[in-house]
């Protein structure tokens, strides 16, 4: 086994048969994701600061807030 100077060593050959086309359809698809994921970001900022008033106010983490927030997290 060798040592290496850094931990991770990748090494690739580009698929000649890729078109030169595929990373502009590759970025044409992101932008429908960052436009999901902006709203998401949205609505995580607002469910936590509405959850930060009730906790304020009621002494309880709403329920609904929390599976909001524990599924946004997961699945950013």
């Amino acid at each position: 086994m060798s040592v290496a100077t850094y931990p991770v060593r990748v090494d690739a050959t580009l698929d000649p048969g890729m078109t030169r086309w595929l990373w502009l359809v590759k970025w044409l698809l992101v932008i429908p994701h960052y436009f999901v994921l902006f709203f998401l970001w949205i609505a995580f900022v607002a469910v936590s600061v509405l959850a930060f008033f009730a906790i304020l106010f009621t002494g309880r983490y709403p329920s609904g807030f929390f599976e909001f927030r524990r599924f946004r997290v997961l699945s950013g």
